[in-house]
């Protein structure tokens, strides 16, 4: 007979019985210890009482249905048929670990890879998400692999202004998004779908929250309108900081007055596997003073009298670019700006980077198209076919393939894309590195 004793104030399960004639073995089981999350990291605990929150648990994947390995960081949930939990609760906590789901996850936020092979549900995935399992709902960023699944995706993208800390977001299921702008905001303003609107109020509301369905699928764009001196920072990958008065870097900001000292960093989190920074490029024809160095990953410049787009940009971790200036020499004469001698410099590295990997009088590729169809024709134009069967034109087969193979990848909507454009060093790094992986198939 099962019952419960209480020894000191703590709970214990107690079995009675009488002894039989053979020999009797007991297993005892090990209590499921609940997720409890403290300091960033999972804290042992007996009946829901934390006994060290300075200290991590492991956790036990066979009995808690989770583990944790604190030196690499890494949390994995056990396969459904072998857990006690059909999910695992986060508890709308904001962790950064790389996730590893075999069984279920649910309600937070994790700004590390996920490797999902179970199911998810209400989860924020703000960098890189691999899906090889099943989505139920969610919020996720623009680097998410949506696998097989394919699930409908409402994306939204907020100008000068972050959906649940990132600049563009895809909406799987029923969700709720809070859209952020910075000091100096005056209203929001809507583009996108146009079965989409704000109330008054909502155009006016900072932060603003939204009820969405990735079913409606479609893209939503909000721009925070600012008050008037204040100007827009739209970045990619990359982070704005204001200044305090003795020159530190002070609280990220979306905005910023003109003359203000914007102090810009990469954003690490979001440097693809296996590439590091590689130079900031601007849309547009602004040019930054006040110390812009768009080879660093961290400057800063003086903000102009206008709305700034900055987009951070990579290049395979183990290729070193020519020294430009030690072997072309590049004088500046009166009237050259420093934003014209840099993009200058910039075209002839890259044209000297293209005659070690590209055969003499190749073009470098300049849309995502031709670079695509370079990779494949590269690769022996292995044979795609549609999931129907149709046969695809030679651009279309190799556009598949590419994405297929890692080589490239669609964009935030889900499509390909081929008309956009692609810098010179990321098409080459591209090349180069099919070469030296000589991917065929």
């Amino acid at each position: 007979m099962e019952s419960e004793e209480t020894i000191d104030g703590v709970a214990y399960k107690a079995l009675t019985f009488t002894m039989p004639d053979n020999d009797v073995t007991i297993t005892p089981i090990k209590a499921l210890t609940p997720l409890i999350i403290k300091n960033g990291v999972p804290v042992d605990s007996e009946n829901g009482v934390i006994v060290d929150e300075n200290k991590a648990y492991s956790g036990d994947a066979k009995n808690d249905g989770w583990s944790y390995n604190e030196a690499k960081n890494t949390f994995t949930t056990t396969a459904a048929d072998e857990s006690p939990l059909e999910f695992v609760d986060l508890q709308n906590n904001k962790v950064d670990w790389k996730v590893n789901n075999y069984g279920g996850l649910k309600n937070g936020t994790v700004t590390s890879q996920i490797n999902n092979y179970g199911t998810v549900e209400n989860l924020i995935a703000t960098s890189y998400f691999i899906n090889k399992g099943t989505i139920k709902s969610g919020v996720f960023s623009r680097q998410a692999d949506f696998g097989e699944q394919n699930p409908s995706v409402r994306w939204v993208t907020v100008n000068g202004g972050t959906v649940n800390g990132m600049t563009t977001a895809g909406v799987v299921g029923e969700q709720e998004v809070t859209i952020t702008a910075p000091d100096g905001f005056k209203y929001w303003s809507v583009a996108g779908d146009t079965d989409f609107s704000l109330t008054e109020e909502q155009k006016h509301t900072n932060p603003l929250t939204l009820k969405l369905n990735g079913e409606d699928k479609g893209t939503i764009i909000l721009t925070a309108q600012s008050e008037e001196g204040y100007y827009p920072l739209n970045l990619t990958d990359g982070k704005a900081y204001s200044v305090t008065a003795d020159g530190a870097k002070d609280k990220e900001i979306t905005a910023a007055r003109a003359g203000d000292t914007v102090i810009l960093e990469a954003d690490s989190t979001m440097i693809p596997d296996g590439m590091v920074f590689d130079r900031w490029e601007i849309t547009g024809d602004t040019e930054l003073t006040g110390g812009f160095d768009a080879n660093a990953e961290k400057t800063k410049f003086t903000m102009p009298n206008g709305s700034v787009t900055l987009r951070a940009m990579y290049r395979m971790a183990d290729v070193e670019e020519p020294n430009v200036l030690g072997t072309v020499a590049i004088v500046a004469t009166a009237g050259v700006g420093a934003a014209v001698l840099g993009w200058t410099g910039y075209n002839i590295a890259a044209d000297l980077y293209a005659q070690s990997i590209l055969p003499e009088g190749t073009a470098i590729p300049e849309t995502k198209e031709a670079l695509a169809v370079m990779l494949w024709q590269n690769a022996g134009k292995p044979e795609i076919v549609a999931a129907d069967g149709t046969a695809l034109s030679e651009t279309e087969q190799a556009q598949q393939w590419v994405v297929a193979n890692g080589l490239m990848e669609n964009e935030e909507d889900g499509s390909f894309h081929p008309e956009k454009g692609v810098g010179k060093f990321a098409a080459l790094n591209a090349i180069k590195a099919q070469s030296e992986a000589k991917v065929s198939e």
